[in-house]
Parts: C-alpha cells; sequence; structure tokens
C-alpha cells in the first residue's frame, strides 16, 4: 500500500458523515489509514491495537464506535474471521483507474477470508466495472435452505450463471438505493438504506432476472437505467427486436417470452416453450415486455 490514503475534503460535505459523532468520525479515518488495509478496504479487526493510538481511547470506546459506524453502514465486521470492512473505500480510493489496478483489487479480493464480505465486496466491484468470477457461493435472493436445494439440482453452468445474476442485481440495487437516498433527503438515511434492500429485492428481483436472462450482455448501470428507471445510467437506446414472438396469454411466461425452469432450479430463467418465428393473432393488442 501506499504510504498515504486518499480522503476527499467533499467529506465535509456529506451530510451522513456529519450527523456521525466525532469519535467515530475520528475511528473512520483511523480505519482507512492504517497500513495493513487492503485494496478492497478490508483490514484485521484489532480493536485493542487502534485503542494504544490516543491516550484516552479504550478497547470498550474503540469497539463502540465500531458499532455505531456498523449500524450507520460505514464499515461491516465478520468477527468469525476477524475482518473489517470499510464500504466505500474501493470506490473513493479509485484505484482501479490506475495501471494494473483491477489485478489489484482482484488480488486484495483473493485474500478476503469472509464469505459476506466477499459478497459485498463482489457488487461494488461491478460498480467499478471489475468481474469477479462467479462462484456458487454468490447469492442474493435465496435463503439458504433454497441455495442447498437449488445447488443440488443444477449444473456446474447454471449455478456459475445464477451467482452472476445475482451480483448483478445486487449492484444494480445498490444504485437504486443510492439514487433514491440522493433525491428523497430521508431523515436517518442508514436506516432507510437497510429498510429498502430486502423491500427493493422482493419487489424487483424477478424483474431483474428476467432481464438478464434476455439482455445477457446487461451491466448494473444498464439495469439502474433500462429496469429501475435510474435517470443518467445505462445503455438508453432501443435494443433490437428479437427474432422470436411469445404468446400474450402464455401462463409461464405472461407474455414476455422468458419463463421459471423448475426443472433446472427455483429462480432460473430462460426461453419459454411459446416462443415462434410467427407472431401470434392478438400480439399486436398486447404489449410485448421483451425489453
Amino acid at each position: 500500500m501506499a504510504a498515504y490514503v486518499k480522503l476527499l475534503r467533499t467529506i465535509w460535505q456529506d451530510a451522513d458523515f456529519k450527523q456521525l459523532r466525532e469519535a467515530d468520525q475520528r475511528t473512520f479515518m483511523l480505519l482507512i489509514s492504517q497500513p495493513d488495509l487492503s485494496h478492497v478496504g478490508v483490514l484485521p479487526l484489532t480493536p485493542a491495537r487502534w485503542a494504544r493510538l490516543a491516550t484516552d481511547s479504550t478497547l470498550d470506546s474503540v469497539r463502540e464506535s465500531i458499532a455505531r459506524l456498523a449500524v450507520d453502514n460505514y464499515v461491516v465486521v465478520d468477527e468469525a474471521t476477524e475482518e473489517l470492512l470499510v464500504r466505500s473505500y474501493l470506490v473513493h480510493d479509485e484505484a482501479y483507474k490506475l495501471t494494473n489496478g483491477k489485478k489489484s483489487l482482484l488480488a486484495a479480493y483473493g485474500r478476503v477470508l469472509s464469505e459476506p464480505l466477499r459478497q459485498l465486496i463482489e457488487t461494488m466491484l461491478l460498480r467499478v466495472g471489475v468481474t469477479v468470477e462467479p462462484r456458487v457461493t454468490s447469492t442474493v435472493a435465496l435463503s439458504q435452505q433454497q441455495q442447498q436445494h437449488h445447488h443440488q439440482h443444477q449444473t456446474p453452468a447454471a449455478s456459475s450463471s445464477n451467482g452472476r445474476t445475482a451480483a448483478i442485481t445486487a449492484a444494480a440495487l445498490e444504485l437504486l438505493i443510492d439514487y433514491r437516498i440522493a433525491t428523497e433527503s430521508p431523515r436517518n438515511p442508514a436506516a432507510y438504506r437497510a429498510s429498502l434492500v430486502k423491500a427493493l429485492l422482493i419487489e424487483h428481483g424477478n424483474t431483474i432476472e428476467r432481464h438478464i436472462a434476455s439482455h445477457p450482455e446487461a451491466d448494473p448501470a444498464d439495469i439502474a437505467g433500462r429496469v429501475l428507471g435510474v435517470p443518467g445510467l445505462g445503455n438508453t437506446t432501443t435494443p433490437p427486436a428479437p427474432d422470436w414472438h411469445a404468446d400474450p396469454h402464455c401462463e409461464h411466461c405472461d407474455g414476455s417470452g422468458i419463463a421459471r425452469l423448475d426443472d433446472i432450479g427455483q429462480g432460473t430463467y430462460g426461453p419459454c416453450e411459446c416462443r415462434r418465428t410467427e407472431p401470434y393473432p392478438d400480439a399486436d393488442v398486447i404489449e410485448m415486455r421483451w425489453a
């Protein structure tokens, strides 16, 4: 790591950061200036060592400050692996813009032990244009029980595809949440963000998955702009019409041409059997939802 870190002056114009206690602001700056902070914002959880960096710090005061930062979504802690993630670090540090910067990010990501932290980092890496090789354990929409059933009944290729879909979904929803917070100015942004995560996944998860199934080249910005309605993001050009037609009354795809493939696994989508080259008789009066 370099002998210095980037601290943007605009941090003092950030309403959320100014709402933090003085002690918590100091803890945040302490964390991002540690010599063992990785390029993806992860460092060993060593509160006892950090407590020795000021005469009036104690182990309890440092732990309490980190806990408050976690509640406000500035850091994420995994006690099991004794790792701490500074969530926004890799985005604001902009190492991805440097020569070999993306390789450095992937190398740092590969050294993270915590699976929950790895999943969070994957979504942030996607936001800066760095793609991680999908893993079976990368998931957003499925519960642990659903995952077990899902992975027992699908091929490795399907598992890899679903991992990528989950990561892209999470990254797109993060862009929507950022936009909602910026435009709605909630009184407690951290609590509002936490309330949105699950609600937006339930509301948009299947729609995003179907869009990715029919547009496999879509990235988080495309989905945030085209599917979630975040202005100024993604490719706004009209996609070419498909070379197939779907039954507007099909009970499996509802006219979209993309159906759930339950025989492969819950949550997996693919071409519906109703697709054909000739238009259906009343297709001209049904709004096709392939885009």
